[in-house]
C-alpha cells in the first residue's frame, strides 16, 4: 500500500502560492488504461500479496445463510433472514451510488457474484449496524469473498474503519487502482485532460476539526502545459455524502495551484471554500479523490489515520 505524507503546513502554502508541487506529490502512479473484468472462479478467494489474482481455495467460514430478494446497488442487498426482509450493507467498501460514474456497472457485478443464497458473516472490530440500520456484513458466495471481489475488479473502494480485515481490502484497492481497473479507468465515464493532480491535505489541523474547518484543506495543482476547465469537476472522500463541486467557469493554469479549504469563507482565484457542514477529512484514515465533471476519476490519493 502506498501511502504519501503530509508536508508542513508552511511549505505546502509556500509550494501552492508559487504554483509548484512537491517532488512526490504523485505517490504510485496509476496505469492508466483500461483493464477488462477478471473472472471470478467459483470457490476461490483472491489474495492481496499476489496483486489481487485468484489463487486460493478457501470454504466460506461460519455465517449465517440466507436468501437473497434484490440486489440494491453494488453494496447493498436486500435478503429474507428469519422470514423478514433485511436489508445488508457490505461492510468496509463502498461502491458508486447508482447516479454515480460506475454506480450501474457495480450493481450489475454485485448480482453477477451473489447467487440466490449468501452467507452473512459479522465482522470484527465493525459496528452490527449501519447509520440507516443496514446490517453490516462480510458477505460470501461459496469461497468467494464478495466484498473484496468488489474493490478487486475496481468496484468499490476500501473503508479505513480500523477492522482487521481494513489492510486487506485497501490492498486490493491499490492493485486496481495501479492497473485501471473498474472505477478507476482512465476513460470509463470520459476522457479527461492530462495535469491535474491532488499534491497534499491537511486532515487534522489545530484544535477540534468542527471548530477549525477552514484549516483543514486539499491541495491540488495543474501539472500539464495547458490550462484546464475545472467547471463541474469533483472532489470527494471515501463516504457517499461529502462532494464538493467545482463552479462553472473555474479553470486552473499550467503550473498553478488551488487550496480547497473544508470551512466557509470568501472564495479567491487560488483559495476555495467547500463550507461544508463538518468536517471532511477523517482523522483516522480517508482517501481523496479528484473526478471529472462526469465522474472519471483523475487522482486518488489515500492517506492513514493518527489512530
Amino acid at each position: 500500500l502506498a501511502m504519501r505524507t503530509k508536508l508542513p503546513g508552511l511549505v505546502v502554502v509556500v509550494l501552492l502560492l508559487t504554483g509548484c508541487a512537491s517532488d512526490d506529490a504523485g505517490g504510485v502512479e496509476p496505469r492508466r488504461t483500461e483493464s477488462t473484468p477478471p473472472v471470478t472462479t467459483p470457490g476461490a478467494t483472491t489474495s492481496a500479496e499476489d496483486g489481487g489474482r485468484t489463487t486460493t481455495t478457501v470454504p466460506p467460514p461460519d455465517g449465517e445463510l440466507v436468501t437473497v430478494e434484490a440486489v440494491l446497488d453494488g453494496d447493498s442487498l436486500a435478503v429474507t433472514r428469519n422470514g423478514r426482509r433485511t436489508e445488508v450493507r457490505l461492510a468496509g467498501i463502498n461502491a458508486p451510488e447508482a447516479d454515480e460514474c460506475y454506480g450501474d456497472a457495480a450493481r450489475r457485478l454485485t448480482q453477477s457474484l451473489a447467487s440466490e443464497q449468501v452467507v452473512l458473516v459479522t465482522v470484527d472490530g465493525d459496528d452490527d449496524q449501519d447509520q440507516f440500520g443496514r446490517l453490516l456484513r462480510n458477505v460470501w458466495v461459496g469461497g468467494t469473498w464478495i466484498n473484496l471481489e468488489l474493490v478487486r475488479q475496481g468496484a468499490a473502494l476500501a473503508l479505513q474503519t480500523g477492522t482487521n480485515q481494513e489492510a486487506e481490502l485497501v490492498a486490493a484497492e491499490d492493485a486496481a487502482w495501479r492497473s485501471g481497473s473498474g472505477m478507476w479507468g482512465s476513460s470509463v465515464c470520459g476522457e479527461f485532460t492530462e495535469g491535474m493532480r491532488i499534491t497534499d491535505i491537511r486532515y487534522d489541523p489545530p484544535g477540534r476539526d468542527f471548530e477549525n474547518k477552514v484549516e483543514e484543506f486539499v491541495l491540488l495543482a495543474n501539472e500539464g502545459d495547458q490550462t484546464i476547465d475545472l467547471s463541474g469537476w469533483i472532489v470527494r472522500d471515501e463516504s457517499s455524502t461529502h462532494r464538493y463541486t467545482f463552479t462553472p467557469g473555474f479553470t486552473l493554469a499550467a503550473g498553478d495551484g488551488v487550496r480547497l479549504r473544508s470551512g466557509c469563507g470568501e472564495d479567491g482565484r487560488r483559495d476555495l471554500h467547500w463550507c461544508a457542514d463538518d468536517a471532511v477529512w477523517s482523522n483516522g484514515g480517508d482517501t481523496v479523490i479528484l473526478q471529472t465533471s462526469t465522474g472519471t476519476v483523475v487522482d486518488r490519493w489515500k492517506f492513514p489515520g493518527d489512530y
